[in-house]
């Protein structure tokens, strides 16, 4: 009987523990909003935003990189770079060459650094080579839709991919440079 009292002491201490980290991890989803959204509106950057995140977040997810260790900078830092990338993304015109190059390094990059790991997810050997063919893999579709954006003369996504690939090498670098100073 005790067995069974504690076995469901636990179960229910696991899901209560679970669900409180998933809303503290939701409060900074809404944090993100409400701080990114009235820019978003001022400069109507709608879709361009949008565009960011979906192209960003799978490939920083298997690149990794560098993490603040407080939350409420890193939600700030976040919509920073969100709103500025977006914003300069519809105001200057990067040279396709340029984003070509920063395509070349940021897949040397990726081979020979990603993925960048946090001291709160380590990655196994196996994990590791996932993360850096999904990364690769990613950046190759990358590349395929931009060589559909130059052909139809969509600028902003060229400049959009151009921003990520910078962000996701200083990412790369500077998470790698942490770590090393941190082992």
């Amino acid at each position: 009987m005790l067995y069974l009292l504690v076995k469901t002491f636990r179960k229910v201490e696991k899901m209560f523990v679970k669900n409180i980290f998933k809303a503290l991890y939701f409060k900074k989803y809404i944090f993100y909003v409400f701080i990114t959204i009235p820019f978003i509106i001022y400069f109507k950057l709608y879709l361009n935003v949008i565009l960011f995140l979906v192209l960003f977040i799978p490939l920083r997810k298997y690149l990794g990189g560098y993490h603040f260790n407080n939350d409420v900078i890193c939600i700030l830092f976040s919509s920073f770079v969100s709103i500025a990338i977006s914003y300069y993304s519809n105001i200057c015109n990067i040279s396709y060459l340029y984003y070509i190059f920063s395509t070349i390094a940021i897949l040397l990059l990726s081979y020979f650094l990603a993925p960048v790991e946090h001291k709160n997810k380590e990655l196994n050997s196996y994990e590791k080579k996932i993360y850096k063919f999904k990364a690769i893999k990613i950046e190759i579709i990358f590349l395929f839709f931009s060589v559909l954006a130059y052909i139809f003369s969509i600028n902003t996504l060229i400049n959009l991919l151009f921003y990520i690939n910078i962000i996701n090498i200083f990412n790369l670098i500077i998470g790698n440079l942490l770590n090393e100073k941190c082992q």
